[in-house]
């Protein structure tokens, strides 16, 4: 049985762009579009432990993003980060 090791690094932000208010006038000929960004925090999270604990060489490297929210923890991203790796293994059959 595979002992995973889940490590989370440090995020970095990106920048989403996302267009609304496309469908006013559109039979006429004529739309107002605005653009709206919002900020995200990606991570990488590397899996390794797949031969047990003496192969760390070995890694599976997960990417993680989700919306910046001022109002959540690092601590709560972080566990989120690692939860959503240890859920996509699981899918992928590595248990």
């Amino acid at each position: 049985m595979m002992e995973l090791s889940f490590e989370v690094g440090m995020p970095t932000t990106a920048t989403s762009f996302m267009f609304a208010d496309c469908s006013s006038g559109i039979e006429n000929g004529s739309f107002a579009a605005s653009m709206l960004t919002g900020s995200q925090l990606v991570v990488d999270v590397k899996v390794s432990g797949f031969c047990g604990y003496e192969d760390y060489e070995n890694k599976l490297i997960i990417k993680y993003k989700e919306t910046f929210d001022p109002e959540s923890t690092f601590a709560a991203f972080f566990e989120r980060a690692e939860n959503y790796a240890k859920q996509y293994c699981y899918k992928i059959g590595l248990k």
